[in-house]
C-alpha cells in the first residue's frame, strides 16, 4: 500500500474505481466508465465532495495500518478518563470490569479473524480509560475531615514546602485527637509561620492546628483544589497554632526515610548552588531548573517569566530532559570516539545511549519527578531505547505510549493543565515537523556544485533560526490557549522573547548547569555555574523587558470551556488526521471562534460560605465586596482580567454600596448596553438581626447563615443552599419582552463523587 503524501489511500482498480487527481492534491474515486461531469457544475462539485468523504474511512485505515492505530487508542483511552470526571454520579466499577472483560476477547477474535479490529480495540481503550479513573479513586479513597476542628496532629513527615510566611508541611498520620483510626485521613497539610526549627523529612512531629476540608473551586468550572488533594491522599488542610514538636511513634517506613535521604541530596546540590549564584534571581532559577525546588523564586520573577512567554523554562520537561540527556549523550560518545581501537570496535553509540538513559533517569529523580518530566523521561527513554535497537522513536505512537504510561497510573493526570499543555506541544511540533520534512522530501535539490564553506554556515544559521521560530510559534499556539483558559494569561511578546531568550537557555544555561552536576563531585562547578548565573540573569532581563510592553500583565479573563474543548478537536484534527483531510479541522475551528466570541463573564460571583461577593457595577466594572482583598476577590478579578496592582482599586466604596455593621446593600447590572434597564439589589448580610429586613427588601440575599423563607425578591443564597452549591456565578440579561433573566452556574459539589461529599461548613 502506497504511504500517503497527501491522499486518502485504499482505492484500487479491482475494485471497479478509477483514481482523478482534484485540486487541494486529494485523490478523490470516480465511477469507473463514466464521464466526468464537467468542471465547474454543481453536479461536479457534488460528486468531488460525496466521494472526498467517501473515501474517509479507508484514508483512516490507510493511517492506521501504517502504525497510528496505538495514537487513537490512546486518545480513546483519554476520552474514558474524561467521562468519568465529567460525570456527575460515580459509576460501579464491576459493572465496568464486566464491559472491559466483554470487549477485550471481542477486540482479540476480531484481530486473528482478519477483519477490521480498529472499532473494536477503541471501544475496549475507551471503556479501559473508563475502568482506570474508577480503580484509581477507589484506590486512593481514604476519610476526610467532615468539618473545621481545632485538633493535635501526630504523624510522620512526609515533604516540607517553602511558602511567603513559613512552611507548608504535609504529614503522614498516626493520629488526631478526637478521630477514630477508622476516620483518620491518610495525609494533612499544615501551614506553620517562620522558618526556624523546621522539621526533616521523616522525622516524627505533634502539633497543635486548626484543620478543615480542602476547600472547593473559588469560581464554578476554576480550580479545584479538592479534587486534587482527594488524588494525593491529602483529607484535611490548615494551619498550626505553635511550632512542631517532636513526637515518640517509633520509625518511620523505609518509604519515606528513603525520601528523607533523597530530599537531604538535593538539599545539597541546591546549597552548593546558592553559594555560588546567592539567592537572588539567578541562583533561585538555577536551583528550580535543576533539581525542581521553585520555593527560592520571588514573584516579580515568575510574574516577569509567564508575562513574557517564558514560563516553561521552570517545567523541568523536554528541553531540560534532553539537554541533560543529550549533553551526556553527545560528550561521552565524542570522548569514546578519540580512541580508534573503541570507536571501531565497539558499539560506542549504543553505550553512549545507555549512560544518556542512566542521565535521564537520575534527573528525573532529583528533580521532583512532576508530570511535565515524566512525560519527558518517558519520551527520551524512547528515543534512547531505539537508539540502542537501531529503531526510530520520536513519532507519535512514542507520544501515546508517554500519555498512557501515565494515565494508567495516575488517570486524574488528564485535567492538570502541566498534563495538557506539555502533551499539546509535543504533539504539535512533531505535526509541524513531520509537515516540513514531507515538504521538503519532494522538493528538487537544485543541480549544480555544492554550496561553500560560509554558504553552509548561514544556511545552518539561518535553519537554527527558523525551527526555532516555528518551535516558538506552534508550541506557544498550542499551549497558550489552554494556559489561557487555566490562568487567564497570555503572551502577546512570547514568540520574540522566546526567539531571543532560548538560544540561551540551550546553549548556555542548560549545557552548563548540566556540566556543574557533573562536577559537584569533584568540587569543581564554580565557573560552570557562574556561566549559567550569567545566561539567567539575561534571561530574566529579557522576561521582565518584554513584561514593560505587555499590556494588562497579558490577563485576558474567563475563557469558554466549550470554545478551548472546539479548539482543542481541531488541533487533534490538525495535527493526526490523515494528511488530505486535515483541513475538516477548520470545522471545529469556527466553532471554537463563534463559542468564544460569545462568550462572556458572569455579573455576580458569590463565596461558597457567603461571606462575600462580587458584582458588575452601572460602568461594567466588577467590584468586590470583602472585608479585604482576599484569594476569592483577586481570583473574581483575575478571571475578569484585572491585573493585580489594580485589583484594590476594585474594592467597593460608600459610593457603590451601603455597609455597616449588619451588612452591606448594593446595586448589580448585567451587560453594559441594557445596565439600565435591569440593575438588581444585592444585600450581603454579616449578621442575622439584618436578615428580616433584607429579605424584605432585596431582590437577592446573600448570607453565611440560614435565611428565613421566603426571602428576597427573586433569590436567596444562604448557608443550606450553599453547601449544596458551593460557589456561585450569575449572569444578567434583559430578554425581548423586557423582563430579567438570571443564568447561574454553581460548582454543586456532588456528594455522588468521592472529592465532592465534603460540603462547605
Amino acid at each position: 500500500m502506497r504511504a500517503a503524501t497527501g491522499q486518502a489511500e485504499g482505492l484500487s482498480e479491482k475494485e471497479g474505481l478509477g483514481e482523478r487527481r482534484f485540486p487541494g492534491r486529494w485523490w478523490l474515486p470516480e465511477p469507473k466508465g463514466s464521464e466526468p461531469p464537467a468542471h465547474g457544475t454543481r453536479q461536479s462539485r457534488l460528486d468531488r465532495l460525496a466521494a472526498y468523504f467517501h473515501a474517509l474511512p479507508r484514508a483512516f485505515q490507510a493511517d492506521i495500518d501504517r502504525g497510528r492505530l496505538i495514537v487513537w487508542a490512546s486518545l480513546a483511552y483519554c476520552c474514558g478518563i474524561a467521562l468519568y470526571f465529567r460525570l456527575d454520579f460515580e459509576p460501579s466499577l464491576p459493572a465496568i470490569s464486566v464491559a472491559v472483560l466483554a470487549l477485550a476477547p471481542v477486540s482479540y477474535m476480531t484481530h486473528r479473524g482478519g477483519r477490521s479490529a480498529t472499532m473494536s480495540l477503541l471501544a475496549l481503550s475507551l471503556a479501559s480509560g473508563l475502568f482506570a479513573a474508577t480503580l484509581r479513586t477507589e484506590h486512593v479513597a481514604a476519610p476526610m475531615i467532615e468539618r473545621p476542628r481545632s485538633v493535635t496532629v501526630t504523624g510522620f513527615v512526609e515533604s516540607v514546602q517553602p511558602t511567603k510566611s513559613g512552611q507548608r508541611l504535609q504529614i503522614l498520620v498516626s493520629r488526631i485527637e478526637g478521630l477514630r483510626q477508622e476516620n483518620l485521613p491518610d495525609r494533612v497539610r499544615i501551614s506553620i509561620r517562620g522558618t526556624e526549627s523546621v522539621p526533616k523529612v521523616a522525622e516524627a512531629v505533634s502539633l497543635r492546628a486548626r484543620v478543615a476540608p480542602p476547600p472547593g473551586p473559588v469560581i464554578p468550572g476554576g480550580y479545584d483544589y479538592a479534587f486534587r488533594m482527594y488524588f494525593e491522599g491529602v483529607g484535611a488542610t490548615g494551619y498550626a497554632f505553635g511550632r512542631p514538636q517532636p513526637a515518640s511513634i517509633g520509625v518511620a517506613p523505609l518509604r519515606l526515610r528513603l525520601m528523607g535521604a533523597l530530599e537531604r541530596f538535593r538539599h545539597g546540590i541546591a546549597e552548593r548552588i546558592r553559594a555560588r549564584l546567592g539567592d537572588g534571581p539567578a541562583g533561585a532559577l538555577a536551583v528550580a531548573l535543576l533539581i525542581g525546588d521553585r520555593s527560592g523564586l520571588d514573584e516579580q520573577t515568575v510574574d516577569a517569566l509567564r508575562e513574557a512567554g517564558l514560563a516553561h523554562v521552570l517545567a523541568i520537561s523536554g528541553l531540560h530532559m534532553a539537554l541533560f540527556a543529550g549533553a551526556v549523550f553527545a560528550g561521552l560518545r565524542a570522548a569514546l570516539a578519540l580512541f580508534p581501537p573503541l570507536a571501531l570496535k565497539y558499539p560506542i553509540d549504543k553505550w553512549a545511549a545507555g549512560a544518556a538513559l542512566a542521565a535521564a533517569t537520575f534527573y528525573l529523580v532529583i528533580s521532583g519527578a512532576s508530570i511535565a518530566t515524566q512525560r519527558a523521561y518517558v519520551m527520551i527513554a524512547l528515543v534512547l531505547v531505539g537508539r540502542l535497537l537501531g529503531r526510530r522513536a520520536l513519532t507519535f505512537r512514542s507520544v501515546a505510549l508517554a500519555a498512557l504510561a501515565i494515565l494508567i497510573l495516575t488517570p486524574e493526570a488528564l485535567v492538570e493543565p502541566g498534563f495538557q499543555m506539555s502533551f499539546a506541544a509535543v504533539i504539535v511540533l512533531i505535526a509541524a515537523y513531520e509537515e516540513v520534512t514531507r515538504r521538503r522530501a519532494g522538493r528538487e535539490e537544485p543541480v549544480g556544485m555544492p554550496p561553500g564553506l560560509a554558504l553552509r554556515f548561514l544556511k545552518a544559521i539561518f535553519g537554527g533560526f527558523a525551527a526555532l521560530a516555528l518551535t516558538s510559534i506552534v508550541a506557544g499556539t498550542a499551549t497558550g490557549l489552554i494556559g489561557a483558559y487555566h490562568f487567564q494569561r497570555v503572551a502577546p511578546l512570547g514568540f520574540l522573547v522566546n526567539v531571543l531568550a532560548m538560544p540561551l537557555v540551550t546553549l548556555v544555561v542548560m549545557p552548563f548547569g548540566v556540566l556543574s552536576i557533573a562536577l559537584m563531585p569533584l568540587g569543581l562547578e564554580g565557573p560552570a555555574l557562574a556561566v549559567m548565573g550569567e545566561g539567567l540573569d539575561l534571561m530574566v532581563a529579557i522576561s521582565q523587558k518584554a513584561g514593560d510592553f505587555t499590556p494588562g500583565d497579558g490577563l485576558v479573563g474567563a475563557q469558554s470551556a466549550a470554545g478551548v474543548l472546539a479548539a482543542v478537536v481541531a488541533g487533534l484534527a490538525l495535527c493526526l488526521f490523515p494528511v488530505g483531510y486535515r483541513r475538516l479541522s477548520v470545522i471545529p475551528f469556527l466553532a471554537a471562534a463563534v463559542l468564544m466570541a460569545a462568550f462572556r463573564s458572569p455579573d455576580l460571583y458569590i463565596a461558597a460560605d457567603g461571606s462575600s461577593l462580587a458584582f458588575r457595577d452601572g460602568a461594567g466594572e466588577l467590584k468586590v465586596a470583602a472585608s479585604r482583598l482576599n484569594f476569592e476577590a483577586s481570583t473574581w478579578l483575575r478571571a475578569d482580567a484585572v491585573p493585580e496592582r489594580q485589583q484594590i482599586d476594585r474594592r467597593l466604596g460608600r459610593e457603590d454600596w451601603n455597609c455597616d455593621r449588619l451588612g452591606c446593600v448594593g446595586r448589580a447590572h448585567g451587560e453594559v448596553g441594557a445596565a439600565a434597564a435591569m440593575p438588581i439589589t444585592v444585600a450581603l448580610v454579616r449578621r442575622p438581626a439584618a436578615l428580616e429586613e433584607d429579605c424584605r427588601r432585596a431582590d437577592m440575599v446573600v448570607t453565611h447563615f440560614d435565611a428565613p423563607r421566603p426571602c428576597g425578591r427573586l433569590a436567596v443564597f444562604d448557608r443550606s443552599v450553599l453547601n449544596e452549591t458551593g460557589a456561585v456565578s450569575l449572569k444578567l440579561r434583559q430578554t425581548p419582552d423586557g423582563t430579567l433573566a438570571i443564568a447561574a452556574r454553581a460548582v454543586a459539589r456532588s456528594p455522588d463523587r468521592p472529592w465532592g461529599r465534603i460540603q462547605p461548613q
